[in-house]
């Protein structure tokens, strides 16, 4: 009998270490997904992944412990957006302050375009 309740205690410990394994584990896999969609605001053109900077590492924290809470990508994308403004998201969110960078580089290469192929018709025609 003592056998038995052994036995089962045991393969029920194991279940639950095991689900525990994998729900830690998509968790850690979310949080370096956001971290790498996040800039590190103490460095230059490095994303929070892969710096390793303090500050970083705090934010990192907090990512996986705002996971663990159960807050979705979005949430904690915006949690950060609000903290430390739109420029800490590498895409930061189409609105009326961030219009300019995504219209400025397409019109830039528009334009581009546009005075080459005016210099191109202008030398073909002399």
């Amino acid at each position: 009998m003592f056998k038995k309740w052994f036995l089962g205690c045991a393969f029920f410990c194991a279940v639950l270490s095991a689900a525990w394994a994998q729900s830690n584990s998509s968790i850690t896999q979310e949080a370096i997904q956001i971290s790498k969609e996040l800039r590190c605001p103490d460095s230059i053109n490095q994303n929070l992944y892969e710096s390793e900077l303090p500050q970083a590492s705090r934010m990192k924290a907090e990512i996986f412990q705002l996971l663990k809470e159960g807050k979705t990508k979005e949430e904690i994308l915006k949690i950060f957006a609000d903290k430390y403004g739109q420029q800490i998201r590498y895409a930061p969110e189409m609105n009326g302050s961030t219009i300019a960078l995504w219209v400025f580089p397409a019109g830039f290469l528009g334009l581009f375009i546009g005075c080459g192929a005016y210099l191109f018709w202008r030398r073909r025609k002399s």
